[in-house]
């Protein structure tokens, strides 16, 4: 089989389209910097890994690339990188806590959206999220009722 590496996106050359590798490589650039913004402060992420021993809070995975820091009461300034603030997450389950389709109770489980009732994600429902070993580090129960205004029941 031959392939034609001159085609593009759309069934236009690459040509027609403005083909630039180093275009490309600028934007993928960018991209992998706001992956690193989305994590939030570094130290914030390392800290709630240790905390939660690498383990998404919700899955369970221990996949650390896909891993990252989730604020429960939102990113306002240094004074919200408390652990007890935070929650580590898969990547695909801190954009649906952000979007208030995913929340926790006070009793640590998940609430999914309705919404969601016809996925994969409904199957967390209920289920009581991993814990930060020491105490202390667990949820703000303040941080989790504020947060929960945000849910899209």
């Amino acid at each position: 089989m031959v392939v034609n590496n001159s085609w593009g996106f759309y069934g236009k050359k690459f040509s027609e389209i403005g083909f630039n590798i180093d275009e490309i490589d600028a934007k993928r650039e960018v991209a992998n910097r706001l992956v690193s913004i989305r994590r939030g402060q570094a130290s914030f992420r390392k800290n709630l890994l240790l905390a939660y021993d690498g383990r998404c809070a919700i899955s369970g995975t221990m996949v650390v690339e896909t891993l990252q820091a989730a604020h429960i009461y939102p990113y306002m300034g240094q004074a919200t990188n408390e652990l007890s603030n935070g929650l580590l997450l898969r990547a695909d389950l801190h954009l649906l806590f952000d979007m208030g389709l995913i929340c926790l109770n006070n009793d640590f489980t998940v609430s999914v959206s309705a919404k969601l009732h016809k996925s994969e994600y409904y199957f967390y429902d209920g289920k009581k999220i991993y814990l930060p070993a020491i105490k202390h580090q667990h949820p703000s129960q303040l941080a989790l009722k504020e947060r929960s205004r945000l849910f899209n029941a």
